[in-house]
C-alpha cells in the first residue's frame, strides 16, 4: 500500500453539547461536528473539529451564535464554518487550521448566507445578507481579511 492510512478502531468523543451535524473533509482525515448549546450554558452553540485519523482529543469551540454554514478548502488541510444568531445579533465565521486544530473568529457585520473556498487563491468567502450586497475575504494563510459592500446580488438577470 503506497500512502493509505491505518484505520483506528471505532472509538468515543464526549463533545458536552447535543450534536446536530458531522461533515468530514474531502480527504477524510478530519471532521467537524456542529452542535447546539450545552444545557445551562450562556452560549448560543458549539463546534468540535475531530481528526479521524490520529488519536487526539477534540476541539470543541463553544460560539456565541450557531454554526450555520460550513465550506473545505478542497486538500482537507482548513475549513471555514460561519456563525449567525438574529436575536442576539451576532454574526461571525472561524477560519480553521485542521492540522494543528487553530480557530481564529472573524467578526462580521451582517447575517451569514453562504461560505465556501478558493484554494487557488487561498482564501475563503462568507456571503452576508445586506441590502446592497456583501461579501467577506478571509486569507487562510496570515488571517487578512476584506469585506466587499455596494452592490447588489442577483439584482438582475438578462436573458435573451
Amino acid at each position: 500500500e503506497t500512502g493509505a492510512a491505518t484505520a483506528l478502531p471505532p472509538r468515543t468523543h464526549e463533545l458536552l453539547s447535543p450534536v446536530t451535524a458531522v461533515f468530514a473533509t474531502p480527504d477524510p482525515r478530519f471532521a467537524v461536528a456542529f452542535q447546539s448549546a450545552a444545557v445551562g450554558s450562556a452560549k448560543g452553540g458549539a463546534f468540535s473539529v475531530l481528526s479521524l485519523l490520529a488519536e487526539r482529543a477534540p476541539k470543541i469551540v463553544a460560539t456565541d451564535a450557531a454554526p450555520s454554514r460550513i465550506a473545505f478548502a478542497p486538500d482537507g488541510s482548513s475549513a471555514i464554518v460561519a456563525v449567525r444568531s438574529e436575536d442576539r445579533a451576532s454574526f461571525g465565521a472561524y477560519v480553521i487550521g485542521l492540522e494543528r486544530q487553530q480557530v481564529d473568529l472573524v467578526e462580521l457585520a451582517s447575517p451569514p448566507l453562504s461560505a465556501g473556498v478558493v484554494e487557488a487563491a487561498n482564501r475563503a468567502y462568507v456571503a452576508q445578507a445586506h441590502p446592497e450586497g456583501r461579501i467577506t475575504f478571509i486569507s487562510l494563510v496570515g488571517g487578512g481579511v476584506q469585506t466587499v459592500t455596494g452592490f447588489e446580488l442577483s439584482a438582475r438577470i438578462v436573458s435573451r
